[in-house]
């Protein structure tokens, strides 16, 4: 039923006056997003005249309204709440308001700002929302104490919380303080559930601490979890002349429950006299710690990296093949090398996924090779990336590429390729006197 204008305006002034006389908070707050202005405008104002805070929520909302008379009365509403009784609220609505700081339909900044100046003056609701479960509300809470003062109490919650700006603005005030009054708080730091605070107050414990505690920290910090305090602790004793004291400390550890964390070390020291002890290790019930006596075995006798990387690949675990991925070596290996490396493989799926890696690196006439000799449900989708990138290099097939891709060509190894990728194929060897036969 469509009403005529007059009795439009009738229906619409009686659902204004309806609004002003209402209570019901879900009616009002529901009218507070009508597309009618007016109604909105008559919801806003009658929600900043209830006694309840429970409003706070639509009023910040309208605040941005594309209507002036509905944002003007919706600010007016939240500026009567502004009382030390409503700080809670305002704590948990602050991420909210302070958004508004970065809405364009007003300027929002002296509102924002006498919210920030009442919580300030609350500090017991801005303490608690500190440790509230919603991250933004820790945040903004935080940032507004922060402002005013960052005193200790703060800087210690700050290096506790798992949110990384707040633990970034702990961690730089760290080195503010003076030297004397920082160590109940680097204590708290090296406990830290964020690794880069760990790492800020490792480094400041070693620049604060006399030669012998600092040697004695480093020296536990090579058995951190965190690969950088380990690395960060090792280039330390290299560079204040304890090479030594961390190379007896690391190869004491090999005998430990941590010895993983300690092997990488050693390749960074350069010692291939340590090559023993890791060559004893590959054979151990975990694959993680044969992973990584390979990875370090690789970097101590490069001049071995044919036998490390054929014991990888007869490896059955999936961590070890992958750990081979960063030999060099194995980038120049030719096609014919790599597919005795598949054949041995005591994980064929692992050591095909290695293979197509490596196989992107190739001559891409050798990679045609490798390809051709591979199954079937990996071929067609490698072939497809071969036929992609051809261009991409104007190298010719030498004689012994040409023979053996003839070889690969003529027998069934493209039985299971789509009809159209064996054409394209073959028109793109033609330029090669190379053919598909057989096939078609």
């Amino acid at each position: 039923m469509i009403l005529d204008p007059a009795r439009q305006r009738l229906e619409r002034t009686r659902q204004r006056w309806a609004l002003r006389m209402s209570s019901d908070l879900a009616v009002l707050q529901a009218a507070a997003r009508h597309g009618d202005g007016h109604l909105r405008e008559a919801a806003v104002r009658r929600l900043g005249e209830l006694p309840s805070i429970d409003a706070l929520p639509a009023l910040i909302e309208r605040c941005n309204d594309w209507v002036a008379p509905v944002r003007h009365a919706a600010q007016a509403a939240l500026y009567r709440l502004l009382r030390a009784e409503h700080a809670a609220a305002l704590v948990a609505a602050l991420p909210r308001l302070q958004h508004l700081r970065r809405c364009r339909r007003a300027d929002h900044d002296a509102l924002v700002t006498a919210v920030e100046q009442l919580l300030q003056r609350c500090p017991a609701a801005l303490h608690a929302g500190l440790y509230a479960a919603d991250a933004r509300v820790a945040r903004a809470c935080f940032l507004l104490c922060w402002q005013a003062a960052p005193t200790p109490t703060l800087i210690a919650c700050g290096l506790r919380s798992r949110d990384c700006v707040i633990a970034a603005c702990a961690a730089g005030a760290l080195r503010t303080l003076e030297a004397a009054s920082r160590p109940p708080l680097l204590a708290l730091a090296r406990r830290a559930p964020l690794m880069p605070v760990r790492r800020e107050a490792l480094q400041l414990a070693l620049q604060d601490a006399d030669d012998a505690t600092a040697t004695a920290r480093a020296l536990a910090a090579l058995l951190e979890p965190a690969p950088a305090l380990r690395r960060m602790a090792l280039r330390w004793l290299c560079s204040h002349g304890r090479q030594a004291a961390a190379l007896a400390s690391l190869r004491s550890a090999l005998t430990g429950p941590r010895r993983i964390r300690t092997i990488g070390l050693l390749a960074e020291l350069g010692e291939a006299a340590d090559a023993h002890r890791l060559e004893d290790l590959r054979t151990a019930a975990e694959p993680a710690l044969r992973a990584a006596c390979l990875g370090t075995l690789l970097r101590l006798l490069p001049a071995r990296s044919d036998e490390w990387i054929a014991a990888a690949f007869a490896d059955p675990a999936a961590s070890v093949v992958r750990r081979v991925r960063a030999a060099p070596r194995l980038y120049e290996y030719d096609a014919a090398t790599l597919l005795r490396l598949l054949a041995g493989a005591a994980a064929p799926a692992v050591a095909l996924a290695v293979l197509e890696t490596v196989g992107r690196r190739l001559d891409k006439w050798e990679r045609l090779r490798l390809i051709l000799a591979l199954p079937a449900t990996v071929q067609v989708r490698s072939l497809s990336d071969w036929l992609a990138r051809y261009n991409r290099s104007f190298a010719t097939p030498s004689a012994a590429q040409r023979q053996a891709l003839q070889h690969a060509l003529s027998a069934t190894a493209l039985a299971a390729c789509p009809a159209r990728l064996r054409r394209e194929l073959d028109f793109t060897l033609a330029a090669h006197a190379l053919g598909i036969h057989g096939n078609e």
